[in-house]
């Protein structure tokens, strides 16, 4: 069943929507970032911004 939007969404929404999905999607395929158990909030923000540049790099 298509998802009914609204025109003024459209493909930039959809666009960006799709990028931020695909970015999760890679962090959550690195080791590292997928089997965390950190103890504090401040080391798994880390490990996520750490894979998030390597991604970017």
């Amino acid at each position: 069943m298509p998802l009914l939007i609204a025109p003024a969404l459209g493909k930039r929404f959809y666009g960006r929507r799709h990028a931020v999905e695909r970015c999760c999607d890679r962090l959550e395929h690195l080791r590292g970032t997928a089997t965390r158990y950190d103890k504090t909030a401040g080391s798994c923000q880390g490990a996520v911004t750490l894979a998030s540049l390597l991604m970017w790099a």
